[in-house]
């Protein structure tokens, strides 16, 4: 009777189309059920691969050798050895097919139909073969009937295969340059300016890394409030609700005060009931607001959440071009770059951050300072020539940590007094701001950063792993220890 392995052929050969599936979207990004499905958050999941392999090829692997056992007993004389080898290797299958959909269920909280798919087959594989061998008597402990290794090398090399062919493909398409790079594609003219598509996506890769960025956060932050939800047993909407939004109260006080500081751009003619339910909306969907952005804040550190830059958009600056400002050992695994204004006060407050890191790890980070004064501070383009001319006589460092505890007092007179208090030589800083040098230092950096496409301070790039502002959490120290593993990149 041929039917059993007929039907452990068909199930083998349907694993191997479902497997071959989700290995080509490992391999090429696409979308395995649709963009945003749970095949997506699986797939995207650490859980998705074992040793840097895709479960989805060692699967493949595994369909493969079923298939070939399945048709070799086809044959009456191999029936039951083949048969055998089947529920051998489907029950070692079944033991990470569970722990995946535990994973999927209770860990990723999203199912991939392909993957609940694989487990039904490979299920229904081990349950054939068991029931046949009951059936034909020759049911015996497991243990006993592990093979030889001789007898396990043609399942050995049939598991092996699609992974290793996996592995090579994958370094092969890492190892060649972009479409773009190949070949320029024309997307657009200004008047007799031809204009590529890598051209314009130099232009703007750092916005587009930094919008990814606040895309990836957005996602970790609805992870990590549907891992609080499912502790409580409710949804993330109930969850902000009872967490935040019914918190959220306004007082009559705070509606007068709003009324009073703005009373003159009140609509004439509204009665004051109406003004103050629609001031009370509108505290009310700002304290909402900033109530959800402090409880994930909260949620993060508790679960010690922080998006690290993935290495494959590491990009390549050089970063200190005209000797510059820069501490720490020069051949230091962590090189920071970072492009700074001495007005901005997000720029004072990293600044500190990295003064911190450097005490805690003194041989692991090279800072290195770039300047980039925003039009928007009145006063930070001369705060910056007179750094830049600080450094001249090797007194930058004191004095940006004086300019960036001083940001309200940056007035020409007052960044004198403190070049004075300093020990400056103060006709050689004169003589450096009023021939233009601090200045050409100064635009020199601005020019270089708006090639690469920075659009806002403080920015940086760590090891080339660029980020608009430093993780407060554990993610700058994650990155920092990644890269000093790897040897600095």
């Amino acid at each position: 009777m041929t039917l059993i392995p007929i039907a452990l052929s068909a199930l083998a050969l349907t694993g191997i189309c479902d497997a071959v599936w989700l290995a080509h979207a490992h391999l090429f990004g696409a979308a395995a059920c649709g963009a945003g499905s749970g095949c997506d958050a699986v797939m995207a999941s650490s859980y998705s691969r074992f040793l840097g392999i895709p479960l989805s090829t060692i699967g493949l692997g595994f369909y493969l050798a079923l298939t070939g056992l399945a048709w070799r007993a086809l044959a009456p004389d191999l029936r039951d050895e083949s048969v055998r080898w089947i529920s051998v290797l489907s029950a070692t299958g079944a033991v990470p097919t569970v722990a995946l959909l535990y994973l999927q269920g209770f860990v990723i909280g999203a199912w991939c139909p392909f993957c609940l798919l694989s487990a039904a087959l490979l299920g229904s594989i081990l349950v054939v073969s068991v029931f046949d061998r009951r059936h034909r008597g020759l049911l015996k402990p497991m243990v006993g009937e592990l093979p030889r290794p001789r007898q396990a090398l043609p399942q050995l090399v049939a598991i092996a295969a699609p992974s290793l062919l996996f592995l090579g493909i994958e370094r092969g398409m890492a190892g060649t340059a972009p479409i773009a790079e190949a070949s320029p594609q024309l997307v657009a003219h200004i008047g007799d300016r031809e204009i590529t598509l890598l051209e314009m996506d130099r232009g703007i890769q750092l916005r587009l890394i930094d919008t990814r960025s606040g895309l990836r956060n957005e996602w970790l932050d609805q992870q990590v409030l549907e891992a609080v939800g499912r502790e409580k047993g409710v949804d993330v909407r109930e969850l902000l609700q009872q967490e935040v939004y019914a918190k959220v109260r306004i007082t009559q006080q705070e509606v007068d005060e709003f009324y009073a500081a703005n009373k003159t751009r009140m609509p004439a003619g509204v009665p004051r009931e109406r003004l103050d339910q629609r001031i009370r909306e509108q505290l009310g969907r700002e304290r909402s607001q900033q109530g959800r952005v402090d409880y994930i804040r909260t949620l993060r550190k508790r679960f010690a959440t922080e998006l690290i830059p993935p290495a494959s958009e590491r990009i390549v600056i050089d970063a200190n071009p005209r000797g510059g400002p820069e501490r720490g050992p020069a051949d230091a695994p962590v090189t920071i770059v970072a492009f700074s204004d001495l007005e901005c006060g997000h720029c004072a407050h990293s600044h500190r951050r990295l003064d911190e890191l450097q005490r805690d790890r003194p041989d692991d980070i090279r800072l290195v300072y770039r300047h980039f004064p925003l039009d928007m501070h009145a006063h930070a383009r001369l705060a910056a020539e007179v750094a830049a001319c600080a450094d001249q006589q090797g007194q930058f460092w004191p004095m940006a940590e004086v300019l960036f505890a001083n940001q309200r007092q940056l007035q020409d007179a007052q960044m004198r007094g403190y070049a004075e208090k300093l020990g400056l030589d103060m006709l050689q800083l004169d003589d450096c701001l009023q021939s233009g040098e601090g200045g050409a230092l100064v635009e020199a950096d601005v020019a270089e950063g708006e090639e690469l496409g920075i659009l806002s301070t403080p920015s940086f790039f760590v090891n080339g792993n660029f980020m608009v502002g430093l993780p407060s959490g554990v993610g700058l120290d994650a990155l920092i220890d990644r890269e000093v593993t790897a040897g600095g990149g």
